[in-house]
């Protein structure tokens, strides 16, 4: 039923950006037939749909079944004192295949972590409250799930230059292919059908990666044929880059080792990397020298050209992480800084749970939990809770791709989808936030990442919504992001939007309540060479806004701002709060767009009012279509 709601908020995004009427409407669910159901003839299928809902154990086939073992059984006791991470290590153990470990009434305390590196587990409590899981005050990591980054990850081998585990792929990959081709047709050999794969495409820093986790469907000659369409291009000229080559490059022979001379060099030693479309491993680094081993993973012979970028490596790598791991009803307490995590994992669903920083012993540190390089991880009914004191953020990132939050709680967490994160969704949660740099941020490497029926109540802080990030890729690359049928309720907020994603971001069918600064500041050109259009759109529509708004309304902004009702209550702060639109920039290179129709402002300043400030002068290219506004005055 969660998947049936995401593809179908996932339909809205499409007909927001193709359809500027933006219709409100909330999607429907439908709860499919189970084809897992084969002893249950078509006939008979419809009168059973209910019985299937009351009782799906009877529905499923024997195959299916999971064994079911209790965590007690191998030394495991809920006393707050005992360590359970010898019995848990045991229970795992006796589950190579799968199966369920059930945790009953009490606190179960680990002097290490827990830690789930098995595929088909799942950990099952007896409610949140019930059933805690907690880590001994020392331990950084209270529960993880996958291969965290950094250490133990599905790069640990790639990351060694090895080359049996290099691949570099075909320089012509695009966005909705469902292939990637390898530079050489023995390689093939390596994936067998059903392998999970990441398709590394660059990234904008070494420590990073863009690209996504994949499963093999079907290989044929060199390709790989893929379960999921590419989310972007992974082409060169398309790819995410850091460093560029400061002189041209001539490649040592296979085996062999050669100078290259790079700004903003990597420094970490067998680290693969890529000169363009060509990958060789550091040996060796000092400052903007480095040195470079040649894999023999059919590299050319050429010699590359100075400005040529480079990245780290482009290319296919076998995933080690699990699949399909659950946690359901418990609650996971950290006393240090990561609560929980889910990293290099595929499929996973965290349901009924509550996560939490312990409220007496407060560590500092900036996250309660993380997603990443992961994808299809579902998190439905938890609760996220950080001391008033002491506010978190939940990262989403490193190119973690189909990641939704569904009827959750953000108690002083704010949630941060960044680095290149793809096809994320908050549906009907609510976040409640006390000073907090922002409540989510959607940034601008953040592609097709959608809000939706959710209340935002926030007291201080700098913003709401936040699209600010790293450095980006082409818009021709990036979905926009969606904001849409969400309520914002501010207590002294600075502002609504950040909005400086590259491309176009919709923030649509909400209602803003409450006092605070300025609704969108936006258009921030950071890095030309990857804004190809130079400037971002904000589709600001058919939202209504009850609220004390102290300074103007836009800032610096290309924006779409049309069908709204704006009602303002108190009385402002700065006497520019009656402007509508302003800017500041001097950029005479910018694209300068700005249409404001069919808007409805009720209980204005009529003696500061003014539309915009743009100055012709300042601005050499611009576009204004102002028409049918209508100003009731106090």
């Amino acid at each position: 039923m969660l998947q049936s709601k995401i593809t179908c908020v996932f339909l809205l995004a499409n007909l927001l950006f193709a359809d500027t009427s933006l219709k409100k409407k909330r999607c429907t669910n439908f709860f499919p037939m189970n084809p897992a159901i084969e002893y249950v003839s078509s006939a008979v299928v419809a009168k059973n749909r209910e019985s299937e809902k009351e009782h799906p154990e009877k529905f499923h086939r024997k195959s299916q079944e999971k064994i079911s073992i209790n965590i007690e059984s191998f030394g495991g006791k809920g006393d707050g004192i005992t360590d359970n991470g010898p019995a848990f290590t045991k229970a795992l153990a006796a589950l190579p295949n799968g199966g369920i470990i059930n945790f009953g009434k009490g606190v179960f305390t680990n002097h290490t972590r827990w830690l789930i590196k098995q595929s088909n587990i799942t950990i099952k409590g007896q409610g949140p409250g019930n059933t805690v899981l907690t880590a001994d005050s020392s331990v950084a990591r209270t529960f993880d799930i996958g291969l965290e980054r950094g250490h133990e990850n599905i790069f640990q081998e790639g990351a060694k230059g090895d080359s049996s585990v290099i691949f570099p792929f075909v320089n012509k990959t695009k966005k909705g292919d469902d292939y990637i081709e390898l530079k050489n047709k023995t390689w093939i050999e390596n994936f067998p059908v059903g392998q999970k794969i990441f398709i590394r495409g660059g990234a904008s820093y070494y420590d990073q990666d863009f690209g996504e986790i994949n499963v093999v469907v079907k290989k044929y000659g060199n390709k790989l044929y893929l379960k999921y369409p590419l989310s972007r291009n992974y082409d060169y000229e398309g790819e995410n880059w850091f460093g560029a080559l400061l002189k041209d490059f001539k490649p040592p022979k296979v085996g062999g080792i050669a100078m290259a001379i790079i700004q903003h060099a990597p420094q970490k030693k067998g680290m693969p990397i890529s000169i363009g479309n060509e990958i060789y491993s550091v040996v060796s680094e000092k400052g903007d020298t480095v040195f470079l081993l040649n894999p023999g993973r059919a590299n050319s012979t050429n010699v590359i050209p100075a400005g040529t970028h480079v990245t780290k490596g482009r290319q296919v790598i076998i995933d080690r992480g699990p699949s399909n791991d659950t946690i359901d009803g418990l609650t996971i307490q950290g006393k240090q800084t990561r609560v929980f995590s889910a990293d290099n994992t595929f499929n996973t669903l965290i349901v009924n749970c509550v996560i939490t920083r312990d409220p007496i012993i407060r560590v500092p540190g900036p996250f309660i939990f993380t997603v990443d390089r992961a994808r299809n991880v579902r998190f439905k009914n938890v609760v996220f809770q950080a001391p008033d004191v002491l506010p978190s953020t939940g990262q989403i990132s490193r190119s973690s791709g189909d990641i939704s939050f569904s009827e959750c709680v953000f108690k002083n967490v704010s949630t941060d989808f960044s680095e290149f994160c793809f096809n994320s969704l908050v549906d009907s949660c609510t976040y409640d936030i006390i000073n907090q740099k922002f409540a989510t941020r959607m940034g601008k490497t953040a592609s097709n990442c959608i809000a939706t029926n959710t209340k935002f109540k926030i007291k201080g802080g700098s913003e709401a919504i936040s699209m600010d990030d790293i450095q980006g890729f082409k818009n021709s690359q990036r979905k926009g992001c969606i904001v849409n049928s969400c309520y914002f309720e501010f207590d002294g907020t600075n502002t609504v939007i950040q909005n400086m994603g590259e491309g176009t971001n919709a923030f649509t069918n909400n209602v803003i309540t409450g006092n605070f600064n300025a609704i969108c500041l936006t258009l921030r050109i950071e890095h030309p060479d990857i804004d190809e259009n130079k400037q971002t759109i904000l589709l600001f529509k058919k939202n209504t806004i009850r609220a004390t708004i102290n300074r103007p309304l836009f800032n610096e902004g290309n924006a779409d701002i049309e069908d709204n009702n704006f009602t303002l209550s108190g009385n402002p702060a700065h006497a520019d709060a009656g402007i509508i639109v302003a800017n500041s920039v001097k950029d005479t290179s910018l694209v300068f767009h700005l249409k404001l129709k069919n808007n409805n402002f009720n209980n204005w300043l009529k003696k500061e009012n003014k539309i915009s400030n743009y100055d012709d002068k300042a601005n050499g290219s611009k576009m204004l279509e102002i028409s049918n506004n209508v100003f009731n005055y106090k």
